[in-house]
């Protein structure tokens, strides 16, 4: 959908299959997709059906399908993709650089994954992200940071914070590499409520190490 007056695409990918529906195959896909040119400083949302208790090969399928649809989209300033989960850190590694790239909203994503996208996005401005799973901490502590922590990257969204280790960790990561963090937020996960000792834990952490950063602002925002 074209907008005159922003000059913006809006582009909206929907679900490249499931289990009880009829597979699109990466030919579908690819015949489907915008040209370069109508991507270029476009926003994209990319929304996948839910597929419970899928084949290895449709897995497969399903990853090698979003990563034809992001390697298309590597000249958007936007990205929402809730369904990043599907990703893995060696799809990441052998996409294109989204120079671009200004704002990415993620659902569920690793570690690694997540490493990846910020190394491949260079002028990120804004990221979000529904919730983080568990990784190598030694894989920040040994990874070239990214440029856009040091130049660009401005707000930064935990969703479904759980006052873990590694969530601790990220934020202090960011808050630590953020040269020019202004923002940063956490919301409460839901199961966390009733563990209030642990995100009064949580809390104190950021409050001990939020005067060392350059970061101006913190917010700790608690969900229903």
């Amino acid at each position: 959908m074209q907008n005159n007056n922003s000059r913006k695409t809006v582009l909206h990918m929907e679900s490249v299959g499931s289990t009880h529906k009829k597979q699109k195959t990466k030919d579908d896909i690819i015949s489907k997709l915008p040209g370069s040119v109508i991507t270029r400083n476009a926003s994209v949302d990319i929304f996948m059906g839910k597929d419970v208790g899928g084949s290895a090969s449709y897995v497969q399928e399903t990853e090698s399908c979003v990563f034809i649809l992001l390697k298309q989209f590597s000249e958007v300033k936007c990205i929402k993709f809730l369904a990043s989960e599907v990703l893995t850190q060696p799809n990441v590694a052998v996409l294109p650089k989204f120079a671009m790239l200004s704002h990415l909203d993620l659902g569920f994503v690793s570690g690694e994954v997540l490493l990846g996208l910020l190394q491949k996005s260079s002028v990120l401005n804004t990221l979000l992200f529904k919730g983080i799973s568990k990784f190598d901490q030694e894989l920040l502590n040994s990874a070239v940071v990214p440029d856009c922590l040091t130049s660009t990257l401005q707000v930064v969204k935990f969703g479904n914070v759980r006052g873990s280790d590694h969530e601790q960790f990220l934020a202090k990561y960011f808050m630590e590499n953020g040269m020019v963090l202004e923002r940063m937020s956490f919301s409460l996960a839901n199961a966390q409520l009733s563990c209030k000792s642990k995100w009064f834990r949580f809390t104190m952490f950021l409050l001990l190490i939020v005067s060392d950063a350059t970061i101006s602002t913190v917010f700790l925002l608690l969900t229903t």
